[in-house]
């Protein structure tokens, strides 16, 4: 008899265990349910949208999911980024996009049923509904450039450009007169790194660097050096973006920054209408509206911050120098804005020449 109940305890023993390996958290909406009611749930199939997919703002979306057993379903909830599009009882459901933001979008449906819930979710890809629009320009006048500067990131203010420059040895910082291209003072990077944009914040100017990661923070009158900082991404462009700045990385996203210790606050993906626009590079912030130089091309886009989207694209083909037309690297880039007279200025990589241009819309 004892050895009956021993042999009994052995069987018990064994079946909890192998209850308990086959238990799983799961959402419940009656929150009574016990822990020996919880089992593994894989009954949904998300048919529409799978993950992956790409559509363009405006288009409506099919939600629709299918069930691996027959279940009575109580209800249905399809969230998008967060926010609940639908609750009922319908298993398929059309969203209109045209609210949605342009890159990943997470759509997540969640079914209720047997006092339980089980959810699944799928990521899609959503590009710009708007072909960006083509910009012309007035060429204003056109100055002397230092071919020596590899030009990262240009900024105007008072009467001055605020030049970095980059590659390995030779990175600065600079404030030049733009008309005479005097050289008013520098300040030399170390050798071991690659000097990238340059942006004012108040009386400082912070200054990126390609692959090391840090950022310098100078005196803006003495270009005495104060500190340095980190950041997680490579350094390409940045400039200023309401309280904060905007840093590029050559991708398509953009990385919203508080200036004072690089905190990251947000990230914006920026789309136009064929899909991500990556090599974003020098940045220029004119009113709400971002101009960024593509790298390796001879265009400036203007971004719209509010949504990602490209809205219009300035070729500035016709300004590059004729000893420059077939070189790989020395491309265009660098953007300054001159708030007063609402002109920008605009050079390239070790370019001869500096224009001053009217964008015209």
């Amino acid at each position: 008899m004892i050895k009956y109940y021993i042999i009994l305890f052995i069987i018990f023993g064994l079946l909890s265990c192998n209850n308990e390996n086959n238990k799983q958290e799961i959402i419940t909406k009656d929150t009574t349910i016990t822990e020996s009611a919880k089992v593994i749930l894989n009954n949904i199939i998300i048919i529409s949208p799978l993950s992956g997919e790409t559509y363009k703002i405006g288009e409506k979306i099919e939600l629709l999911f299918d069930l691996k057993s027959s279940i009575k379903i109580d209800s249905v909830r399809y969230v998008v980024n967060g926010n609940i599009v639908y609750t009922g009882v319908k298993i398929d459901y059309k969203i209109n996009t045209d609210s949605f933001r342009v890159g990943l979008n997470k759509i997540k449906v969640r079914c209720f049923y047997d006092g339980k819930s089980e959810s699944k979710k799928s990521l899609i890809t959503l590009k710009s509904d708007i072909t960006p629009k083509p910009l012309k320009y007035k060429l204003i006048n056109t100055y002397a450039h230092d071919i020596k500067a590899y030009t990262q990131g240009l900024v105007y203010e008072n009467g001055f450009l605020y030049e970095g420059t980059g590659q390995w040895g030779e990175s600065t910082l600079r404030k030049v007169k733009p008309e005479t291209s005097e050289l008013i003072q520098s300040y030399n990077l170390p050798n071991n790194v690659f000097g990238e944009g340059v942006v004012i914040v108040g009386d400082k100017i912070i200054q990126l660097t390609w692959q090391s990661k840090t950022a310098y923070r100078y005196n803006k009158n003495t270009f005495s050096l104060i500190n340095t900082f980190n950041y997680q991404t490579q350094g390409w462009g940045i400039t200023n973006y309401k309280e904060n700045v905007i840093m590029s990385d050559g991708t398509n996203i953009l990385h919203v920054l508080e200036p004072n210790f690089f905190t990251k606050l947000s990230e914006i993906e920026i789309y136009d209408d064929n899909g991500p626009l990556n090599q974003l590079n020098e940045l220029e912030n004119v009113d709400g509206s971002l101009f960024a130089n593509v790298y390796l091309s001879n265009f400036i886009v203007e971004i719209n911050l509010e949504n990602g989207k490209v809205i219009s694209k300035l070729d500035l083909s016709k300004l590059v120098p004729k000893e420059y037309k077939n070189e790989n690297d020395l491309v265009l880039n660098g953007i300054a804005y001159n708030k007063e007279n609402k002109h920008f200025y605009v050079t390239g990589k070790r370019w001869p020449v500096l224009y001053e241009i009217e964008i015209i819309r």
